[in-house]
């Protein structure tokens, strides 16, 4: 097992070793602050686990930078960083296994001849079936039981694990991860009603995802009925996600698990939907707003922090619930005045 000592741990992580008398300290695993031992380092950012800061036996400890309360006569070293949990995932990166890369192209893939790539700088797995035309980058790894389509486009160092779904002419920049099971570019859902039956809308778009975006396993994202559905640099999907034909998400969003926005809405940058949001079609979220899991966003919002939950009614009855939601607040406080004056 590797090991390291303190010094070099701190300045691996770009943080500040509290005691420098304890800078040759050797560390050779982590844990988490309850359970990790004098040989082993964890790390504190959230103030409900105080009590477990004070009472660790961690042999070193990642801390903020700015905080206030350090426990006196404590044996653990304290490394102040701007991050605690970025700097923790860094050390637990070097104390995990290093894998080999190996660039391999299974002799059970179907490539077409016409595919685009450098055989040397790629890996394709069992399986998997690249269409005609399809440009791969330098540093791909494409898993097991993937199908990219006729036209797709990869940028360098993207990952796209096992069952995967890439359809035709979509565009992934540069490395773009995504999960198993994740499906880009399928048609949208667009029906118009005629002559009583429900007749499918051709979608001839596609679907663009910028640089650094990762999307998790089991998430749908619909190519465009016309031009395409984007998402932004740097922006995280969870687990789950539908999005819907014709969205633009900006850079670096957070989408948690089981959010589903649907067609034709926009979302700025640095916008958080907790899980279970929903949004309906046409909006527009402005930059950094921030929207409370389960909430249903059903108009456009300004930057802020909302929530707000609503369960299914007959409509006529809903929308009149709704329509008085927003009075309530003024409601409570003449309710409150009346009683006061009474007393």
């Amino acid at each position: 097992m590797s090991s390291i000592i303190l010094s070099s741990l701190a300045e691996k992580v770009g943080g500040v070793l509290a005691d420098k008398n304890l800078a040759s300290i050797e560390i050779s695993g982590v844990n988490s602050l309850d359970k990790a031992n004098s040989k082993e380092i964890s790390f504190f950012s959230n103030p409900r686990y105080f009590s477990q800061l004070i009472s660790t036996n961690a042999g070193a400890v990642l801390v903020p930078e700015n905080l206030k309360e350090v426990p006196e006569n404590l044996k653990t070293a304290f490394i102040f960083t701007k991050n605690p949990s970025f700097a923790f995932s860094q050390v637990m990166e070097f104390f995990s296994p290093k894998e080999k890369k190996e660039w391999k192209i299974s002799p059970l893939a179907f490539v077409h001849p016409s595919v685009s790539f450098n055989d040397k700088e790629i890996s394709i797995g069992d399986f998997t079936s690249i269409g005609e035309g399809v440009e791969i980058g330098n540093g791909c790894k494409i898993g097991r039981g993937v199908i990219i389509e006729k036209g797709v486009i990869l940028g360098e160092n993207c990952q796209i694990q096992n069952n995967v779904t890439i359809h035709k002419n979509c565009i992934l920049h540069n490395r773009v991860y995504l999960a198993s099971g994740v499906v880009i570019g399928s048609d949208g859902f667009g029906y118009d009603l005629v002559d009583g039956a429900y007749q499918k809308n051709f979608h001839s778009g596609i679907v663009e995802l910028a640089a650094d975006v990762e999307v998790g396993a089991n998430t749908a994202i619909d190519r465009a009925r016309f031009d395409k559905t984007f998402i932004g640099e740097g922006t995280k999907i969870d687990n789950l996600v539908q999005i819907g034909h014709n969205v633009s998400i900006g850079k670096h969003c957070i989408i948690c698990g089981q959010v589903g926005i649907a067609g034709s809405s926009s979302l700025g940058n640095y916008v958080v939907l907790g899980g279970k949001v929903g949004i309906i079609d046409h909006i527009h979220i402005d930059d950094e707003v921030i929207v409370v899991g389960s909430s249903v966003v059903s108009k456009n919002l300004k930057k802020g922090i909302y929530s707000g939950l609503f369960s299914a009614r007959l409509k006529n009855k809903g929308d009149r619930i709704n329509a008085l939601l927003p009075k309530l607040q003024d409601l409570f406080k003449r309710v409150a005045s009346l009683e006061k004056g009474r007393d």
